[in-house]
């Protein structure tokens, strides 16, 4: 993967140019653009499934 593609699919979930560009830099000989990409995209689906039960939780019912 190039880093201006990288660069796009950083951008494309969410992320804005310039965390894209220091993601895309964190690649070296040992680290992938692949990998790094992935190690994201588990990041975000972490942090996105923490907070919505967090709020959730926090909010109350509407119910009761």
């Amino acid at each position: 993967m190039t880093r201006k593609r990288m660069i796009k699919l950083l951008m494309s979930v969410g992320c804005d140019r310039n965390h894209a560009t220091a993601g895309a830099n964190l690649c070296d000989g040992s680290t992938s653009h692949a990998e790094i990409y992935h190690r994201a995209l588990r990041w975000f689906s972490f942090v996105e499934d923490d907070f919505t039960g967090a709020v959730a939780g926090t909010v109350g019912s509407v119910y009761g």
